[in-house]
Parts: C-alpha cells; structure tokens; sequence
C-alpha cells in the first residue's frame, strides 16, 4: 500500500511570499518546498509517537493518505462522492 502525503509547496509560497517579516531571499519556491516538507516531517513525528504509545492505530492516521493504482487517494475518492455513502440519514440520528 502506498501514501501520499499532502506537502502543498504552492500554499506555502503563497504566505512566504506576503510575509513581510521574511528576507526576500527566503521568498522562493525552493525555500517553500523545504519548509513545506519540514511542516509534513513535524507532523509525521507527531502522529507516529501517538501511534507508539497507543492514542491512535496508523490505519486511523494513514488511511486517508493511501492510494490506489491511480494515485488517487482514499480521501479523494470520498471527496468526489461528497461523503454522501457516510451522511447520517434522518432515521439514523
């Protein structure tokens, strides 16, 4: 089973790009892949040490992120149906 994590380089080149505080430098899309990755590194970290001792099981971490031979993930999959197989019909309150 593969994963695809959710590294959006073009959302964070967006907020480098508006950050004032930021040296122009700094403001470039090689910047925004690296900080990108390090944001999905930190929260990889954190959802495996929960997985460690026991708060989650990786299925109810990673699920969503695995994909099909079509690299379509699973959460893609239910996005396109709107959810609408897991929407609570009145009668099931």
């Amino acid at each position: 089973m593969t994963f695809r994590l959710p590294a959006n380089v073009e959302g964070v080149a967006a907020i480098l790009s508006r950050s004032k505080g930021i040296p122009k430098s700094l403001r470039t899309t090689a910047q925004a892949y690296r900080v990108a990755w390090r944001i999905v590194l930190h929260w990889l970290d954190a959802q495996l040490a929960m997985i460690q001792v026991g708060l989650v099981k990786l299925e109810q971490v990673f699920l969503p992120y695995a994909q099909d031979a079509a690299g379509v993930t699973v959460y893609e999959r239910l996005k396109e149906r709107k959810f609408s197989e897991y929407l609570l019909t009145e009668g099931e309150k």
